[in-house]
Parts: structure tokens; C-alpha cells; sequence
């Protein structure tokens, strides 16, 4: 499935969705694009940014927002779980070797582990990632992969920061070390993802800066400890009036 949040709005409505009390959805698209499913229709996120969802298979729901944070949720259900107090104004979230993470720029949280696991209860704790800045930066959307045999697990982080550009960090005993940033502030990367071919990351991000509202492509081949390097290369714009946010990439059967 391809999983995506929204509002449930009438089309045509003008003004400032983020602002009304409307539930929040989350969609589910088959992976040959044939059904869509919008039966989750959340209450209790806020009413402010709903800004990502993340799934292990489909039924069960891992949101995000700007006033209550991470949540879970069930497929079709119409409240959710506040799994924790500690951040409440989270960005991205994202599942990576059955750990649940989030980005969020609140606090001294910017790129971190929610719980343990998949957590689905309250009370979890939101830890940031070790040797990650806990102030001055702006993460959003971000992907892990595994580059070297020696470290168990991923080891690899990438980071769009719309105040910064597409960062690189590498884990070296136990702590993430940065590997450059590629891009500047004016690009206002986003959304962002990635697949892996041997030593080579081949890069998806979204922007909305000085360059438009975009989608470019960045080939990072410095492997696991390199200094990340290169230029964007466009894909796509959207023109004036859509706004592209995030991005995701489907297995191809």
C-alpha cells in the first residue's frame, strides 16, 4: 500500500484546512493504484498540521501532527492513542527494522526513536538520536540504509532539513556522526526517500524554495563513512498552484 494523510474537506473549500476542526485521514492506496481507502477518519489529532502516516501492514496506523504527535491508530478507526507526551509536535514518522521513528524541530527533539519497537500504548518516550543536533535544525523526511557489514543494522541516515539542505550521517559507535549536506537552505527539501544498490543511494527529495515546487534526484556514493557530494538533478515541477510535499517509492512486482 501507498499511505498518505489528508482533511476531510469539502473540495472547494477555501481557507485554511489546517485550522478547522474536521477529522483527519488517513489514506490507504492499493499498490496497482485500483482501490483507496479513506475510512480512517480521526477526531482526536488536533486541529493543526496532520503531516505523515507510516504502516507495517496496512491495518495498523502510526500518525503524526502538530499539536498531539506520534498517535496509533487501526484501519477504520475514528480515535487514536497518544503513544507520547514527551514531544507533541512531530513531523515524519517512519518505520525502519521494526523501529518506529520521528523527525520534529520541538524542544530538544530533531531526529529520534519513539519508544522502543512499535509501540501502541501511552506513555512511551520520544530519545533522541545520539550525536544528532538537538536545536538549530529542521528535519522532515528522512530514510535509513544499511552500507556497512561491520555495523549491525542500518547504519546510514538521510535528512531533509528545509532550513539546511539533504544531510548525511553515518553510525560510529553508537553515535551518528555527519557526513556533509548537499544543497542549501533556499531548497527547502522536505519530502525525501531513498533505495539502495550496493554502496551507491539513489536519492528522491522534495522541495518548495527558490527552484519551485519540485522533485529532484541525487545519486550519494560516498558509501558508509564517505562526505556525501553532488547536485539535484529536476525531475518534475509542479508550477504555481500545487504545492508537492512529500514522497514515497512502491515495490514494482
Amino acid at each position: 500500500f501507498l499511505m498518505l494523510t489528508g482533511y476531510d474537506t469539502a473540495v472547494g473549500t477555501t481557507g485554511n484546512v489546517v485550522s478547522n476542526a474536521n477529522p483527519r485521514v488517513v489514506g490507504r492506496l492499493s499498490l496497482d493504484g485500483s482501490t483507496i481507502d479513506t475510512t480512517t477518519r480521526l477526531t482526536d489529532p488536533g486541529a493543526s498540521n496532520f503531516r505523515s502516516v507510516a504502516s507495517t501492514n496496512g491495518t495498523d496506523l502510526w500518525v503524526s501532527g502538530a499539536v498531539t504527535g506520534v498517535r496509533y491508530t487501526t484501519l477504520g478507526a475514528t480515535t487514536s492513542t497518544q503513544v507520547s507526551t514527551t514531544i507533541t509536535n512531530t513531523r515524519v514518522v517512519g518505520i525502519v527494522d521494526g523501529q518506529l521513528y520521528t523527525s520534529a524541530s520541538y524542544g530538544a527533539i530533531r531526529m529520534a526513536a519513539v519508544g522502543t519497537g512499535l509501540p501502541t500504548t501511552a506513555g512511551q518516550v520520544i530519545t533522541n538520536l545520539p550525536g544528532r543536533p538537538t536545536s538549530a535544525a529542521s528535519p522532515y523526511g528522512f530514510c535509513f540504509a544499511d552500507l556497512s557489514p561491520g555495523v549491525p543494522g542500518v547504519d546510514t541516515l538521510y535528512l531533509a532539513d528545509d532550513g539546511l539542505g539533504i544531510q548525511k550521517y553515518s553510525l560510529n559507535a553508537g553515535t551518528w556522526t555527519l557526513r556533509g549536506t548537499v544543497g542549501a537552505a533556499a531548497d527547502a527539501f522536505r519530502g525525501l526517500t531513498g533505495v539502495v544498490n550496493g554502496a551507491t543511494v539513489s536519492l528522491f527529495a522534495t522541495g518548495a524554495g527558490t527552484n519551485g515546487n519540485r522533485l529532484v534526484s541525487l545519486t550519494a556514493s560516498s558509501g558508509y563513512a564517505g562526505t556525501i557530494s553532488g547536485a539535484a538533478t529536476p525531475l518534475a515541477t509542479a508550477g504555481t498552484t500545487p504545492v508537492i510535499r512529500g514522497v514515497a517509492l512502491l515495490p514494482v512486482p
